[in-house]
């Protein structure tokens, strides 16, 4: 692969990095793709080692982001009934206000259905609850990105120095 296609699968891999974080697009499989198309093209045995264990590191963060997050919140009182108005009410919070009505409507939407059967102070509390299940979701897709991210970076430099 030419100087530019590498710099290209790199940029794209950042766009992933990125989308792990803001969550808007899946961050993990356009860094999983990416390593995919450029491991084909690459046709030698370290680019698809690489591929590989990105995509093992992806399949069990992918578990991982949708099963700690939710125990923990389960267990501390945050319910499934909650989660899915908080995402409802993030969508639509994204087309009122695009981008910052995401957070801004998953925030209104679990307090809203929290005030509805708890008092204040513990609406408030599980609130915080799930807001940092959601901040552990996306801190494990990060974390798998950036180790998949990485493996790339190696088994670039592997194949071409």
């Amino acid at each position: 692969m030419s100087v530019g296609g590498l710099v290209a699968c790199g940029v794209i891999i950042a766009f992933g990095l990125v989308g792990c974080i803001i969550q808007l697009y899946p961050g993990s499989l356009v860094i999983l793709a990416t390593m995919g198309v450029w491991a084909f093209i690459e046709g030698v045995a370290a680019g698809w080692i690489a591929f590989a264990l990105a995509a093992v590191v992806t399949a069990g963060a992918t578990i991982a982001k949708f099963l700690i997050p939710a125990r923990r919140m389960r267990s501390r009182g945050v319910s499934t009934t909650t989660l899915l108005i908080g995402a409802a009410a993030g969508a639509v919070g994204f087309f009122v206000l695009p981008i910052i009505g995401l957070p801004i409507g998953f925030l209104l939407g679990v307090y809203a259905r929290e005030i509805m059967v708890h008092p204040h102070a513990e609406a408030v509390e599980r609130t915080k609850i799930a807001v940092r299940g959601v901040g552990l979701s996306i801190a494990i897709e990060f974390a798998a990105g950036l180790i998949a991210a990485i493996t790339w970076l190696i088994a670039a430099l592997i194949i071409h120095v």
